[in-house]
């Protein structure tokens, strides 16, 4: 249940040995690399490594054939990935055979194309019964086929132009809007013609010539299409057992291109002193690996290599991976959406698991339901491997607890009084709409708890990494704690009945107001502190600073009070869940029937579908905003291990 141990590992050495140090050392799973030059002080002349890639030509050709055409990789593990597996000379030619293969296709895939188009141009020919090519032979005259408008076609027939006797539409095929068909023209005339029948909006159409009519054009040109599709179809069977044979040995190639290819990457990682052929690679391990790291690091003479704690002027840069035990594990989720902590934080999961379970059991109080989000958790998680599976069941056992406790089983509350009467429990349950004043307390203190925790792990992580200013004087600190503490006193003292002021009487009125004041006071010269320990030589200027800081003050204590007033919503899911199931209940009725049973299985669906979602966002919300402001920053960045052995999914 913590941020696990890193060590920073650097190497020296001969810059020959280094490929073979990375393949044997950096790509197992275990070690993330950093860029050299960013360790390396500037006073020290080291250049970063650059070389061109020489696997850009074999990722080019694995990147076409993957685009182009489709050929898949069956990721496996790598086994050798030294220069001498790569058979370029095999990928050029299993790529050379791809292509020419997609290229025939494409060729009779095109023509394919062509001849439908002129089958669907025949088609409106049919009813001419010529010879294509007598026609289209002919010296003196020549034929338009086409399309024109009915507008156009009833004009020709009211003689508009009788005086022209090559004014002539031969009709064929009848549309909606008008006919396809043809005219003759003679050469000498073409010109005229040709627009006179463009003013008609005649379209032409490309009819080629055949040695027969339009039907027997289409007959052998449909012939012609299925011998086509034939050496199609025999084209990309010869493919497939093409691909199939290699798959194989192709995949295991670029398996290996790609590793190699990955070790040239981290290589330019490494800073290098051109003259004198020497690296240094700079890179991160966790600390439970250190020893296994170095004794592999052995094998390589001409390389030294270090591992140490990582120091002040690198904890920044330190990468982070969570250790927690299976029980809060699966919340990582959810603290890696906002953020992974940084190395000085705490691991906040284990907190976060605790009171989101408690908050979502809380606001969705049913033991029935909660018995179903458990059941579809394990389902999405057995099934699906989705990480909100884990978490689902979880909470839903935090349901089923407070389900019991408010002694609701699917909306009905009363189905547990007897288990509790012959218990001899006679606080149990608690009905919701009779206790609504103390169950919206409840949520009220369970927020002031909350708030008071992390403002002690603040307190406490800041002694730790010696930010004393932080520690003390901030809003989240020691000031800050007290002031909360003061405000939340006067605040019960003002609302609280005579029996529970008679308690809390013990505490000194004038005392509280006087710690709150001090701790004000405190907070107000928070900045101060921490410019002052920062720099012993800063000097306040008065004019600024209270302006500024007045400001920040009245935020801090507002956001007191309205981080507080937020926890209401525990409160508010607890009564509106109790308010709709009760609407669910009076809508199935009392009597256990064919209709009591429908509208108590689709209600209960409605709101565990529509309330769970709500509640799993407000108790996020509620460990964003309210929780992790006051503690925590989750500005780590996750630890990235370089690993080309992995199975792939």
């Amino acid at each position: 249940m913590a941020i696990e141990k890193m060590k920073l590992v650097r190497a020296f050495g001969n810059l020959g040995e280094l490929d073979q140090f990375i393949r044997e050392c950096c790509i197992d799973g275990h070690f993330q690399p950093e860029n050299a030059m960013d360790f390396i002080p500037k006073k020290i002349k080291f250049s970063p490594f650059s070389a061109e890639n020489p696997y850009t030509e074999h990722l080019q050709m694995i990147e076409q054939l993957s685009g182009e055409f489709g050929i898949e990789i069956n990721q496996e593990r790598v086994t050798e990935i030294s220069e001498d597996s790569v058979d370029a000379e095999y990928l050029r030619n299993f790529l050379q055979k791809i292509k020419e293969n997609f290229n025939e296709r494409n060729q009779l895939q095109k023509q394919y194309e062509n001849n439908k188009n002129l089958i669907e141009n025949y088609e409106h020919f049919t009813q001419m019964d010529i010879n294509l090519k007598d026609i289209f032979d002919c010296e003196f005259t020549k034929f338009r086929f086409g399309y024109l408008p009915r507008e156009s076609y009833e004009k020709l027939q009211m003689n508009m132009y009788k005086d022209n006797p090559f004014i002539n539409f031969m009709k064929g095929k009848e549309v909606k809007d008008g006919y396809w068909g043809a005219y003759i023209v003679p050469v000498s005339k073409k010109e005229e013609i040709d627009n006179i029948f463009t003013k008609l909006s005649f379209e032409k159409a490309f009819v080629p010539a055949y040695n027969g009519n339009a039907e027997q054009a289409i007959a052998d040109t449909i012939a012609h299409n299925e011998d086509i599709q034939r050496k199609i179809d025999a084209l990309t069977k010869e493919l497939a057992e093409y691909v199939h044979a290699e798959s194989g040995r192709y995949s295991e190639l670029c398996n290996r291109i790609y590793a190699l290819n990955t070790v040239f990457e981290l290589k330019l990682n490494a800073a290098i002193k051109n003259e004198e052929d020497y690296f240094i690679f700079v890179g991160w391990i966790k600390a439970d690996y250190e020893e296994t790291f170095m004794a592999k690091s052995k094998m390589f003479h001409g390389i030294m290599v270090e591992c140490e704690d990582p120091g002040a002027s690198v904890i920044d840069r330190v990468p982070i991976s969570l250790k927690n035990n299976r029980l809060f594990r699966p919340f990582s989720y959810f603290v890696e959406m906002f953020g992974l902590p940084s190395y000085t934080e705490i691991d906040p999961t284990p907190l976060f698991a605790i009171t989101y379970s408690l908050m979502f059991g809380l606001m969705f109080a049913d033991l029935g339901q909660g018995l179903v989000l458990i059941l579809v958790g394990f389902l999405m998680h057995k099934f699906k491997k989705m990480p909100l599976g884990q978490i689902l069941m979880r909470c839903g056992i935090f349901s089923c607890l407070f389900g019991a406790v408010f002694g609701s089983v699917f909306g009905m509350e009363d189905l547990l009084d007897g288990v509790y009467q012959s218990m001899g429990i006679n606080f149990l349950p608690i009905k919701v709409f009779e206790n609504t004043t103390q169950i919206l307390i409840l949520a009220i203190s369970v927020g002031v708890v909350l708030m008071l925790l992390v403002m002690l792990i603040n307190i406490i992580c800041s002694f730790k990494l010696k930010r004393y200013a932080d520690a003390i004087f901030s809003a989240n600190g020691i000031a800050g704690i007290i002031a909360y503490s003061m405000m939340v006193y006067l605040a019960t003292d003002f609302m609280a009945n005579d029996e529970l002021k008679q308690m809390i009487s013990v505490v000194n009125k004038n005392a509280v107001i006087v710690l709150l004041i001090v701790a004000v006071i405190m907070m107000f010269f928070y900045e101060f502190a921490k410019e002052k320990l920062a720099d012993k030589s800063y000097k306040l200027k008065p004019g600024s600073y209270l302006l500024s800081n007045i400001i920040e003050l009245f935020e801090s204590i507002l956001s007191f009070f309205s981080n507080t007033v937020s926890y209401l919503r525990l409160g508010a899911f607890v009564l509106v869940h109790a308010g709709m199931m009760m609407v669910v209940t009076t809508l199935a009725g009392e009597k256990f029937n064919v209709t009591f049973v429908i509208v108590m299985i689709l209600g209960n669906a409605l709101v565990i579908a529509l309330e769970a979602l709500l509640t799993g966002i407000q108790s996020l919300r509620l460990q964003f905003y309210e929780m992790f402001s006051r503690y925590y920053s989750g500005q780590g960045r996750a630890f990235t291990p370089v690993n080309i052995y992995e199975e792939k999914d």
